[in-house]
């Protein structure tokens, strides 16, 4: 430290510079002090939240081991602290094993619409000259029909797929059986139909 006798020797303008730096220096000093402090401070709030990470991680790790030794079956009311959970709750956790959703139940398959002939003859083969649908004429003579079944015996039968036809039948060559009146037997709509002496009657 200068003495103040030799501070009086300087000139004014020597000793407001002096002065100056004096207090420069008084004020740096201050500071340095102030941020020796706040670095203190800043050292233990990083150590107690270092802590702080520690037990939470080693409180997640003991959670997690007990999970895995329970296993996916259920568990009930496990505690909120063992959860890592501060605040008291009282929720109770239920760990379910996840079932298998039942395989979606598949629809009733759709019925196919169809158009049946019974055709009674005393023929020894018919065959049913036919449009369905509009998808055009079957070539002459026509489809076969079958010598009856176990529900019509003894007459000719025939399924065409379908909804509308129109039709005539034949006997393979030269005969032909057409509705009375008109070109050709109509069928509106898909059913079971018989025709008998020129007439057409729906049976189902």
């Amino acid at each position: 430290m200068v003495p103040e006798g030799a501070i009086r020797t300087l000139s004014p303008d020597a000793r407001r510079i002096f002065r100056e730096a004096q207090d420069n220096i008084i004020e740096l000093n201050k500071s340095r002090l102030r941020a020796l402090e706040e670095l203190k401070a800043a050292r233990q709030k990083i150590a107690e939240l270092e802590q702080k990470l520690e037990s939470a991680v080693a409180e997640a790790s003991s959670a997690t081991s007990q999970l895995q030794q329970l296993g996916p079956a259920s568990l009930q009311q496990v505690a909120p602290a063992a959860m890592g959970s501060p605040s008291g709750d009282t929720t109770t956790y239920s760990f379910n094993r996840q079932q298998a959703a039942p395989p979606p139940q598949q629809g009733t398959p759709a019925v196919e619409q169809s158009v049946t002939v019974v055709y009674e003859t005393g023929w020894g083969s018919a065959f049913l000259h036919h449009n369905c649908d509009g998808r055009g004429w079957t070539e002459v003579p026509g489809a076969r029909m079958d010598n009856g079944s176990q529900q019509f015996p003894g007459k000719k039968v025939l399924t065409v797929p379908g909804r509308r036809m129109e039709f005539v039948i034949n006997d393979g060559k030269s005969d032909w059986d057409k509705p009375q009146g008109k070109d050709n037997y109509v069928v509106e709509e898909p059913g079971t139909y018989r025709v008998k002496n020129g007439k057409l009657t729906r049976l189902a």
